[in-house]
């Protein structure tokens, strides 16, 4: 396991969702109907046929709303996940009905190799433990370095953030060369918190704001966008109050919910709500780029 990945293992482990307090005349926030649900954050990429998307743009899915940059604190540990979905990435395959096999949240011992498996309820597990399923070896891909080859079974994170502007979750899937420069990103939150501790205090993760943007990569003649994360800062004490409210409202939440009521039940994985497909998450996250960076 990487040092950049290993060092999540320092942040807070809760996970997390908002809820706003009742107030308003004729508006219950407590109310299901009325729940904020954790939007998903995609960056555009030069393939991208989102109407009126601009690439290179941080995207929510759910609105269209772009931006250049964003700020955000982490609501949660980040969760590293697997989902192997039958056909073949090109083809548009990531659709709930071709969800065949996933583990929904992996665990590794000290050595960074892997000891989790796929959920109790796949549809078609590939093998006891992921580390032995031909659908997660790269043992061919070693030998031929042919795309190809790649195994179909992908490892990625869900993150949770709130976006500190307008106090919104989002939800972002971050794969392949996005993968890398996330967890280069959170090597440096974890070392901030590392600072935080060594001078007597105890961080919360929601302490440390981040700037968000994209850079522009190429290889060859095919462009794609990265993220970046940037600018981590120590919250002022009257956000730091704020945004522990937030928190504390959201773990409250949290833990009232069931399966059936949560952002993204076990049994869809790592499917989009409120969207038929995956892909444009995966394709954002640079998933699909056959000139991406091969995680091995």
């Amino acid at each position: 396991m990487s040092t950049e990945s290993s060092a999540l293992t320092v942040l807070n482990q809760s996970t997390a969702m908002v809820v706003s307090q009742p107030g308003g005349r004729g508006i219950d926030f407590g109310a299901r109907i009325f729940r904020v649900k954790p939007s998903t954050l995609t960056i555009v990429q030069p393939n991208s046929q989102a109407e009126g998307a601009v690439k290179g743009k941080l995207r929510i899915s759910q609105t269209g709303d772009q931006y250049d940059e964003m700020t955000m604190v982490l609501l949660g540990t980040p969760v590293e996940r697997r989902s192997y979905y039958f056909g073949k990435p090109g083809e548009l395959n990531r659709t709930p009905e071709n969800l065949m096999c996933f583990c929904s949240k992996v665990t590794r011992d000290r050595k960074g190799n892997e000891t989790s498996g796929p959920d109790d309820n796949v549809r078609v597990p590939g093998a006891v433990r992921c580390s032995s399923c031909p659908k997660a070896d790269w043992t061919k891909y070693r030998q031929t370095h042919d795309r190809e080859d790649i195994p179909p079974c992908d490892l990625f994170y869900r993150a949770l953030f709130l976006d500190t502007e307008y106090q919104m979750p989002i939800q972002w899937y971050l794969r392949s060369t996005a993968k890398t420069a996330f967890e280069q990103g959170m090597d440096n939150l974890s070392r901030k918190f590392a600072m935080m501790r060594a001078k007597g205090l105890n961080p919360n993760i929601y302490d440390i704001s981040f700037k968000v943007t994209t850079k522009k990569a190429q290889k060859n003649n095919v462009i794609t966008y990265l993220p970046v994360f940037s600018d981590f800062k120590l919250l002022s004490e009257e956000d730091r109050e704020k945004f522990g409210e937030i928190y504390q409202q959201f773990v409250g939440y949290a833990e009232s919910l069931d399966d059936t009521d949560d952002v993204e039940a076990v049994a869809t994985a790592a499917v989009v709500q409120g969207e038929g497909s995956i892909n444009d998450a995966v394709t954002d996250a640079v998933g699909d780029d056959p000139t991406g960076e091969i995680k091995i």
